[in-house]
């Protein structure tokens, strides 16, 4: 695999291995721009049952695997989505965004 060995996990991947033979390749599953990060994801249970204990920057985000202690006593906001916050709306009415490659860019939340 030669390079493709020191590619990081992320949950939300922008690549993955293809197997070609006794050989496989990278293909990616979304457009890179210059300093993003080649990521794969590794498998469901690579880091715990259900990667609970995944440390990757999107559990980290979305308060999921290592990070869901941390985020289940101070927030309920689904595992998928950007909470938005607007002065002008209560604790209770805040809703979620998917998360987007335009949203996330915006938000300064890729690398």
């Amino acid at each position: 695999m030669g390079p493709g060995t020191y590619i990081n996990h992320d949950c939300r991947h922008s690549c993955r291995f293809v197997p070609n033979g006794h050989t496989a390749y990278i293909q990616t599953l979304r457009e890179l721009k210059p300093g993003d990060e080649i990521t794969c994801f590794y498998g469901e249970d690579f880091f715990g049952e259900g990667n609970e204990k995944c440390e990757c920057i999107t559990c980290e985000r979305r308060g999921e695997g290592v990070f869901a202690s941390r985020e289940e006593n101070t927030d309920n906001s689904s595992g998928s989505s950007i909470e938005i916050d607007d002065p002008n709306t209560s604790s209770q009415q805040k809703h979620g965004l998917r998360e987007t490659e335009s949203r996330l860019y915006r938000s300064g939340l890729t690398m």
